[in-house]
């Protein structure tokens, strides 16, 4: 039974855009110690919220605002998350986010039995990933992941959120930051789910023979020796969780590499008490002033006092020790209450003070907004009236032009009328010329005429005349 495995860089247009399995919202939850709903009261307390969109660079500025937002308000409100997850966002440059691209892993089931098939793609929809953000794809013959290569990371008993290397990392390292612990860590989500006789076949490019064949058995090995490795560096398990037996204990201890003898083992668990006792001694002088200082510093960031405790009793992982560093500042405390009245009358004084400093603060900050809201309705006036006197000066130079248009017609048109007017004179003094010409023309035809009747008349009684002679 084989699964081949090929991963790669993708671009943001490579995205598959269905609804995401993991965002920032359900991987901080995994750190939440308390219920469902006191998560939910936190993140709208501090308007922590996820919202969807198809389109790459929003989702990675998103994300990044929300890991910002994250990491600001731990610090002021760290109510009931692991104590491990502190300062864990500072380990990432968060202003860069948003230029992280996503990666792909795709799970080739070509050449895997039916049975196994459904059984890894009931894994690939359940398994958790370190990614703040990751899409899945199950298909007939494939499933698909594609991450956000920020994640958050177990390192050196705390977590750390960080970005994952570029490199085809299929088992986990005791230093998470020399790999890609995100593929690392569904690598392994899956192989603790599979048949251990289960093959994987990972194909990289990067590789001298391009290929590399591993056993699900082999990825489950690596892992138990890497968090024995860990665990070897710890100090020892907190003494809440020793067992309560002795049977039991000697069981532990062999766990926690103690060997014993079996013909003396109330001797040996004796030695093994005492030495606990003195590594007690040692380590309450080692730590406690540094148990101290933190207990202190999480009282200066207004943590309540049990949750401090706690805190520090995460951290510290022993009773003792946290005992001392309580006593420490129950000297504090009560040296702190020897103080003189007039300390006291000072800090009232100063609550007063702060009082009022609030209260101006307050009204400054309403009458700041009350500012802004009229600036910005001035702001508004001012574009609406610029875009008034933009649109008047426009008909203002329409009309301009227009008018000079019209200037200058009508001065073409005066110019056209005195030429007319001009050439119309000389029309009627030429037609007058012309008519007094023929004029006088008319009365010499007409004197010629009445010659020529008085010619004719003479004749006609010339002609008479000779009539009647004859």
């Amino acid at each position: 039974m084989s699964i081949k495995i090929s991963y790669r860089r993708i671009e943001d247009n490579e995205l598959l855009f269905t609804q995401p399995t993991q965002t920032p919202i359900t991987k901080l939850k995994e750190f939440w110690n308390d219920s469902d709903e006191e998560y939910e009261k936190w993140l709208i307390k501090h308007e922590i919220q996820w919202k969807y969109e198809q389109n790459a660079e929003y989702i990675k500025n998103h994300i990044e605002k929300i890991i910002n937002k994250i990491a600001i308000k731990l610090k002021q409100d760290f109510a009931s998350f692991d104590i491990k997850l502190y300062d864990s966002f500072e380990y990432i440059n968060r202003s860069n986010i948003s230029t992280t691209y996503f990666q792909q892993i795709d799970f080739s089931l070509k050449d895997t039995e039916n049975t196994l098939k459904e059984v890894f793609k009931n894994i690939i929809k359940t398994i958790p990933t370190r990614s703040f953000f990751d899409i899945r794809d199950i298909q007939e013959d494939h499933c698909i992941i594609q991450y956000m290569r920020i994640g958050m990371n177990y390192e050196y008993d705390k977590y750390r959120c960080k970005t994952s290397k570029e490199v085809l990392s299929i088992k986990e390292s005791s230093r998470g930051q020399d790999i890609n612990y995100i593929m690392a860590g569904i690598i392994f989500e899956c192989a603790e789910k599979l048949p251990e006789d289960t093959l994987f076949f990972f194909e990289n490019p990067n590789s001298k023979d391009h290929n590399i064949e591993i056993k699900v058995k082999e990825i489950i090995d690596s892992h138990r020796i890497i968090a024995e490795k860990l665990y070897a560096q710890k100090m020892r398990k907190p003494q809440s969780q020793k067992p309560e037996s002795l049977i039991q204990h000697i069981e532990q201890c062999r766990e926690d590499f103690v060997i014993f003898d079996s013909n003396n083992l109330i001797e040996e668990y004796k030695k093994y008490r005492y030495s606990q006792i003195k590594e007690d001694m040692h380590f309450i002088q080692k730590y406690k002033e540094e148990a101290y200082s933190f207990l202190k510093e999480c009282l200066i960031n207004n943590i309540p006092i049990k949750q401090a405790l706690n805190m520090c009793k995460q951290k510290f992982r022993e009773d003792c020790i946290v005992d001392i560093a309580s006593l420490m500042l129950s000297q504090d405390v009560i040296q702190s209450l020897r103080k003189d009245e007039e300390i006291h009358n000072l800090i009232e004084k100063a609550n007063d003070e702060q009082k009022k400093y609030i209260k101006e603060i307050e009204k400054i900050n309403n009458e700041k907004l009350r500012i802004e809201e009229q600036l910005e309705h001035t702001l508004l006036e001012k574009d609406k009236l610029e875009k008034d006197m933009l649109e008047i000066t426009n008909m203002v130079e329409e009309a301009k032009k227009e008018w000079e248009q019209q200037e200058k017609e009508h001065e073409e048109q005066e110019t056209r009328f005195l030429q007319y007017k001009t050439e119309i004179e000389k029309f009627k003094t030429t037609l007058k010329e012309e008519f007094d010409i023929l004029k006088q023309e008319y009365k010499l035809i007409q004197k010629e005429l009445e010659l020529k009747n008085e010619y004719i008349t003479d004749i006609k009684k010339t002609l008479a005349l000779k009539e009647q002679n004859t």
